[in-house]
């Protein structure tokens, strides 16, 4: 198995606010694995679509801000967390192995330098949301139930910079166990269907609008995200 090297990761300190809007972060951790290969295409068209129609929101495109990570032997953040005007789709790269641990756990240090830099720079901000989607089982070097435990720890934290919600969907070939092992019950793990990458992204512009035209500070929030994923014909609870 390949070695692991983390990558140096940057912070925000040097970035001025384009607006005071209350943001809302959704990070993004993509198993790009070879096994993903076939479903690339797709992937990066949904992205596309979800940029285009959130754009097209006037106050989601002033409060969603996404990055994008992706694993496979390596981790990378291949899009910095930023308004979606200004959100860039990447190329991605493909590996042979599925480092989940270390991708999710990148994502959780992207988002915590992020919250870290709402706070200074006097920006109000919605409780985050971290989204896996994979096809595979992991096999990096650390285990990703330690990691996942930590977040689950998190989401039910009374501590608000510690706060994040966390949902998985797997694809072709998920351990669909694994991922209901890993996810917190509020927000169990999805079966996307044929790889519909179409309805994944669909879910995931509806979701982000339902959020912005929110309040931070509405608690019903979580209840309502997940209720949209599992009413989702593309979308199953169990296989």
């Amino acid at each position: 198995m390949q070695s692991y090297k983390e990558e140096p990761w940057q912070d925000f300190s040097g970035e001025s606010a384009k607006n005071l809007h209350a943001k809302c972060l959704w990070v993004l951790v993509i198993d790009t694995s070879i096994s993903m290969e076939p479903h690339m295409q797709e992937l990066v068209e949904g992205l596309r679509a979800f940029k285009a129609d959130v754009e097209n929101d006037p106050v989601a495109s002033e409060r969603i801000e996404v990055a994008i990570v992706e694993f496979h032997e390596k981790v990378k953040v291949r899009c910095a967390p930023k308004l979606i005007d200004d959100m860039t789709i990447p190329e991605f790269s493909t590996g042979a192995y599925t480092f989940m641990a270390q991708g999710l756990e990148r994502a959780m240090q992207v988002l915590d330098t992020r919250v870290e830099w709402y706070r200074g720079s006097a920006q109000p901000y919605y409780v985050p949301f971290v989204v896996l989607i994979t096809d595979g089982e992991p096999n990096g070097p650390k285990d990703v139930h330690k990691v996942a435990m930590g977040i689950k720890k998190r989401m039910n934290s009374s501590k608000r910079s510690e706060q994040v919600m966390f949902m998985a969907f797997g694809v072709d070939g998920a351990n669909m166990e694994l991922l209901e092992e890993i996810s917190d019950p509020m927000f169990p793990p999805m079966y996307v269907r044929n790889a519909n990458f179409s309805s994944l992204f669909q879910w995931l512009s509806m979701s982000t609008k339902i959020v912005s035209h929110s309040t931070p500070d509405d608690l019903s929030l979580p209840q309502m995200i997940a209720e949209s994923a599992t009413d989702q014909e593309d979308f199953q609870r169990n296989v």
